[in-house]
């Protein structure tokens, strides 16, 4: 796909982008959980990041990549996965209806809202979660539209999120001047000391969690994948917090948590760094990063974040 010349927001047709994630989103959740339910025959190769990659993460990732250039040609996308031209031959011969199906969504929005030659960024994350995914638990599916370095709309479709989170949560949560709000965010009462925290199951014992239960009463809701932020926009979880970063010195790739937090502050949310500064996901030098000082804190509401602050001051 070609960068394309990007436009002003006036001239970009973001309810064209909104019915992307609204209408194609559902479609890949669905197909995602048929082929999780049949997980016995999945096969995962573990990749450079010791994170575990399969054919869906594969399929999710070329499905919409030919959506979105069918319906915004000018559109870049930016997405996890690497996908060679043989890889991609072979997937698209294997899967010709699961394709097709994608293509029909796609069509259907053709017609319901034309297409578009104004060109912006789209950072994806065709299965976040994939050992969630592989272990028949809650994956998420992301993506956020840029235009000029700001995030306009974002997208999160979760699976299996009622196994954990028990309370009525919508499987799809769109963020943007287009969309609508899905549920009222759920008042929390109580002790404002005792914090219930998102966490990644692999760090339920980390030394973050472990200080921070030192200095608060914390609860924890663990799963993987973007669905730590649905919890938090929800109201259901206070704050997830995220400590030095994938890639090391408070790096992590763009697609793994701007869906997320453009999510959060589009319910009225606070994201920030540990000197209380937004995270950087202009990706200004192409490297596909965000950055943030330290840790990044996701949190329900302002006072909640001064909360958790307060208390990693001097970690």
């Amino acid at each position: 796909m070609n960068q394309g010349a990007t436009n002003s927001t006036s001239e970009m047709n973001l309810e064209l982008r909104q019915k992307i994630l609204s209408c194609l989103f559902p479609y890949l959740l669905e197909q995602s959980k048929i082929a999780q339910s049949r997980r016995t025959t999945l096969s995962a190769k573990i990749k450079n990041d010791l994170s575990p990659v399969c054919d869906v993460d594969y399929l999710n990732q070329i499905a919409f990549g030919l959506c979105v250039k069918k319906l915004c040609p000018n559109d870049k996308l930016i997405a996890e996965e690497e996908i060679d031209a043989d890889l991609q031959v072979r997937l698209l011969s294997e899967n010709q209806e699961y394709v097709s199906g994608a293509m029909q969504v796609a069509d259907g929005i053709a017609k319901s809202v034309g297409t578009d030659s104004c060109g912006g960024q789209w950072y994806l994350d065709p299965i976040d979660g994939t050992k969630g995914f592989m272990d028949g638990m809650v994956f998420s599916i992301g993506a956020a539209f840029t235009e000029n370095g700001v995030c306009k709309l974002s997208g999160i479709a979760c699976a299996n999120l009622q196994d954990v989170v028990h309370q009525k949560s919508p499987s799809l949560w769109i963020a943007g001047n287009v969309s609508a709000r899905n549920v009222p965010r759920r008042d929390q009462d109580g002790d404002p000391e005792s914090i219930t925290l998102a966490i990644s199951r692999k760090h339920r014992s980390s030394s973050l969690v472990n200080y921070l239960n030192s200095k608060l009463n914390v609860r924890l809701v663990e799963l993987d994948s973007m669905a730590k932020y649905v919890c938090v926009a929800s109201g259901y979880c206070d704050a997830y917090i995220r400590e030095g970063g994938q890639c090391g010195n408070g790096e992590d790739m763009i697609w793994d948590h701007l869906p997320g937090i453009h999510l959060i502050r589009d319910y009225g949310g606070v994201v920030a760094d540990a000197e209380g500064m937004p995270p950087d996901y202009s990706n200004s030098d192409g490297t596909n990063r965000i950055r943030f000082k330290k840790f990044l804190i996701a949190a329900k509401d302002e006072a909640v974040c001064n909360i958790v602050s307060a208390a990693l001051e001097n970690r």
